[in-house]
This record gives structure tokens, sequence and C-alpha cells, in this order.
């Protein structure tokens, strides 16, 4: 097990290497991270960004500005809301948000539609965002263990099924 000392070199560490390889990915998953260090601040070209099974509350600010993400992992947190600076990776093809306590899905959801993969299963959402229907490359959607009141063809036909 490595103290927050050793958990914090090793990421940035991890974050050098990727800057320096320039290889666009990192994965920072399984690290017991409730914070990120500065240093993400400065991979905005990063594709691949996977930080889940940590114990983020709040989304790095650095997240919104990478905008050459592809794949987003943040599930497994204690991420409650999700900002509407989600809209901003309009790259995304794959976001991770599953085993939160996510409650509501802001209407900039709808800016993701290059989305193939959208996983928010084991969060507190009651209703999803009719600009959801924007959403027209999905080929995979997890929204199981939710408190949804309309199933996602009700969202999307915008009637009750």
């Amino acid at each position: 097990m490595y103290s927050d000392s050793d958990t914090q070199t090793l990421v940035r560490r991890l974050i050098s290497r990727a800057y320096i390889m320039n290889s666009g990915m990192l994965d920072l998953a399984r690290m017991g991270l409730s914070g990120l260090p500065e240093e993400l601040y400065d991979l905005s070209k990063i594709v691949y960004l996977n930080l889940s099974h940590n114990n983020l509350e709040e989304y790095p600010d650095a997240i919104f500005n990478m905008t050459h993400l592809v794949y987003l992992n943040l599930g497994h947190n204690k991420l409650s809301k999700l900002p509407v600076e989600i809209g901003n990776l309009t790259r995304l093809r794959f976001l991770g948000l599953g085993h939160n306590q996510i409650s509501e899905l802001p209407p900039e959801i709808g800016n993701l539609t290059q989305l193939t993969r959208l996983h928010v299963d084991n969060n507190l959402l009651t209703d999803l965002p009719p600009e959801i229907a924007n959403l027209v490359e999905l080929t995979y959607v997890n929204l199981g263990y939710n408190r949804l009141k309309r199933s996602l063809a009700e969202t999307l036909l915008g009637c009750s099924v």
C-alpha cells in the first residue's frame, strides 16, 4: 500500500511520462486519489484518461480543457454532479460515470454527438435531459440501478410507453 506521499510521487511520474512520451494516454485508476496535481493541467492533448476507482468528489478543472479526449472514465468515485463544461468535450466517444452519486445530467451532455458508449449506471438519476436524443452515435448505454421515472425510449420519444 502506498502512502499519500508515495501515491502523489507516482502520479506525478505517470503524468510526466505521458507528457514526455506524448502518448496521449494516462491511466490513474485505483490510485486512491482525492484530487489531481497541477501537472495534469499541462496535458491538454491527452485522448485517453482513466480516473476510475478513486476518491474524487469534484471534477478537476483540467479535464474540461482536454478537448482532444476520446475516452474519459470517472466511474467508481464520489462525484455528485456533472458540470455543464462536459459539453466542451465534443470528441468523446466513451464516457464512464457509473458508480457515483450523480443525480442529474446537464443538457450540455447533448453536445457529445460523437459519443458511442455511455455508462451512468449505479447513480441517483431520476430523469434524463431531452438533449440525450442528440447522441445519435450511441451504440451502448448503461442506465441500470438509477431512480429513473421514465425509460430512455420514453425520453427519446417524449411520451409514455
